[in-house]
């Protein structure tokens, strides 16, 4: 899992296409052969948007990897110490710091490195270390005599230093959900106990509390939902979901908050879902998807935990991952009362999720 666990590792551009289509075959294993078509990834068109970089000097840049909170990058050509600097500020990036901060981190990174690039370490990479610059050779760091050799660069872009701004909360559901306007409805802490959700076997899906978690595993391809009753008894207008939930392995499949009514089952429904390739989309069902699948660089892609928040007001539909907004949607005459439900949406392989703990408010009155 060192490589499937690292944060936001499916979230390049291109593989969008390959899941909204269904197909078969391993997901993790066709990515090694799709473009990396950077413009496409949700963190980058932000950035070209800023006005950080452009979409012309980000294709200076021969591949970029997700690495823990952010992306590395390796340039198509060589360059200057000079020129890898004006290309880092051109790309809103930094050249690559090598530090040593304890737990074996940077021996880590290094291996890392050369794994992933291996096809474009024909020669040596700029790199920084303690502010200064550095020659990287294989796994080892060095000074360097002059600043005029030519070599590729290596460059981070890090979202923790430059995440996109989020745009403002919902007027009707203030962004401290804890404060006095918001009544807490349910709080289901499955590290407690199974909080109320009761436990099911069948041919479809399987519901059960175990380990401090409530895992739901679908056993037929479709898309289901087991009895949920202290979710799908609720009849909610304006409200906050949050989900702390992960994949714990590789599936094609999602898993999603669905804004549901018992009552009427055929009318069209929405689901806010998450796939394994850390990709988010919301959808009416049977209709159209209101926003379709895109990649979420806050997403921990793997055996990562997610928060994910579910806000609706009105028509609005906004969906924030980790803290970081992802995207909203509108659906005018959406079904109110409205109650939720936790559902699965299973290709093949099953797919599987776990959830440690789940929180409803509304406002109050």
């Amino acid at each position: 899992m060192l490589v499937l666990g690292m944060a936001a590792l499916l979230l390049l551009g291109g593989i969008a296409t390959f899941l909204a289509a269904r197909s078969g075959g391993n997901i993790f294993n066709v990515w090694r052969n799709i473009t990396n078509e950077i413009i496409h990834n949700d963190y980058f068109t932000r950035l070209i948007a800023s006005g950080a970089t452009t979409e012309n000097e980000l294709r200076a840049i021969a591949e970029i990897r997700p690495f823990e909170n952010g992306f590395i990058g390796i340039s198509k050509e060589t360059l200057s110490w000079e020129q890898a600097q004006s290309l880092a500020k051109r790309t809103g990036a930094e050249i690559l710091s090598i530090q040593d901060t304890g737990a074996g981190s940077r021996q880590q990174l290094l291996e890392w490195l050369n794994i992933t690039f291996a096809s474009q370490l024909n020669s040596t990479l700029w790199v920084r270390q303690d502010d200064q610059a550095r020659v990287l050779d294989g796994l080892d760091v060095s000074s360097v005599a002059s600043l005029d050799g030519r070599r590729k660069g290596a460059f981070q872009w890090s979202l923790a230093r430059a995440r996109p701004a989020a745009p403002a909360p919902s007027p009707a559901l203030a962004a401290t959900i804890d404060a006095d306007p918001m009544e807490l409805l349910v709080d289901a802490d499955f590290q407690k106990s199974a909080a109320g959700f009761p436990g099911s076997k069948w041919n479809k899906i399987n519901a059960d509390w175990q380990g401090g978690r409530y895992q739901l595993t679908s056993r037929a391809g479709g898309l289901w939902w087991p009895a949920q009753p202290k979710l799908q008894s609720l009849k909610l207008r304006d409200f906050v979901c949050e989900i702390e939930a992960q994949i714990p392995r590789p599936a094609e499949g999602s898993w999603g908050l669905g804004l549901v009514r018992e009552t009427e089952p055929r009318h069209p429904w929405i689901g806010v879902q998450i796939n394994a390739a850390g990709q988010a989309e919301i959808y009416s069902y049977d209709q159209r998807p209101l926003v379709k699948w895109r990649n979420t660089p806050a997403l921990q892609a793997g055996a990562g935990w997610n928060t994910v928040r579910v806000e609706a007001t009105g028509p609005r539909i906004r969906l924030s991952i980790n803290d970081q907004f992802v995207v909203e949607a509108r659906q005018e005459g959406r079904l109110v009362p409205t109650g939720l439900t936790l559902f699965l949406q299973a290709d093949n392989p099953s797919i599987e999720v776990w959830i440690r703990r789940l929180r409803v408010w509304r406002p109050k009155g």
